[in-house]
C-alpha cells in the first residue's frame, strides 16, 4: 500500500473545532485533513476572504483555492443554483446574424 492509499482517510474526516478556529479566529492551521482545508476554504470564500489568504490559513497553494472554487462554480452551475450567464450568440449588438452578420434573417 503506497502512500496515497493511507492517506486516503483524509478525505473522510475533519475536524469541526479546528476548522471552526480556522474559519472564525483566521488562525492558521497546516494541520487540517484534506476535507477540513476544503471545507475552511468554502467557509472562507463564503466570508468573501481573499484567496491568498485562504492559502496561508489552510495550508495549500494559492492555485489550489482558485481550483476549489471553480469547481465548486461547476458543480453550483450543473446544480442550476446560480449557473453563469451566457449570451446567445447572435443576440449582441452586431444584428441577428451574429459577429459574422451572414445569418439568417427572420420573417417579422
Amino acid at each position: 500500500m503506497n502512500a496515497w492509499h493511507k492517506a486516503r482517510w483524509q478525505w473522510q474526516t475533519a475536524d469541526e473545532e479546528e476548522v471552526a478556529v480556522v474559519v472564525e479566529d483566521r488562525l492558521p492551521d497546516w494541520g487540517l485533513t484534506r476535507l477540513g482545508r476544503r471545507i475552511a476554504a468554502r467557509a472562507l470564500a463564503e466570508r468573501n476572504v481573499a484567496v491568498e489568504e485562504v492559502a496561508d490559513l489552510i495550508g495549500v497553494d494559492p492555485r489550489t483555492v482558485y481550483r476549489w472554487r471553480a469547481e465548486d462554480r461547476r458543480q453550483q452551475g450543473v446544480a442550476g443554483l446560480s449557473a453563469p450567464v451566457r449570451p446567445v450568440h447572435g443576440a449582441g449588438s452586431c444584428g441577428a446574424g451574429g459577429v459574422r452578420g451572414g445569418g439568417r434573417r427572420l420573417a417579422g
